[in-house]
C-alpha cells in the first residue's frame, strides 16, 4: 500500500482486513485524484504473490470519503467511507466507490 502513496500520506489498519488511508493535501496545492489513488491500490494489491511456488492473488474493495465539508468530523468521514466500502463490496471485488 505504501508504494502507492506519497511520503506524507498515512495508512493505518483499523481492524481485520480494513484500512484507512489519509491522502494529505497541502493548502493551495492540487489534490491527487482519489479515484486514481484507489485504482493504483487495487492494481498493486492484485499483483500475484508466490507462496510455495503458486501464484496467489488478493482482491480488494475501496470506499472513498473526501473531506470537503467544513464542519465534517473524522467520524463522519469514516462513516461515509464505510458506507462507500459496502457499496463497493456489493459491486464485486477490485472496485472503488466514492461517498
Amino acid at each position: 500500500m505504501l508504494s502507492c502513496l506519497r511520503s506524507n500520506d498515512v495508512v493505518a489498519r483499523v481492524g481485520g482486513d480494513e484500512f484507512v488511508i489519509i491522502v494529505h493535501t497541502e493548502v493551495g496545492k492540487m489534490a491527487p485524484s482519489l479515484q486514481e489513488v484507489a485504482e493504483r491500490l487495487i492494481k498493486t494489491v492484485n499483483e500475484p504473490i508466490l507462496i510455495t511456488g503458486k501464484a496467489v492473488r488478493v482482491g480488494c474493495s475501496i470506499g472513498i470519503a473526501n473531506a470537503q465539508i467544513p464542519d465534517e468530523t473524522v467520524l463522519d468521514m469514516l462513516d461515509q467511507a464505510d458506507r462507500a466500502l459496502y457499496e463497493a463490496k456489493a459491486k464485486g471485488r477490485n472496485c472503488a466507490v466514492a461517498a
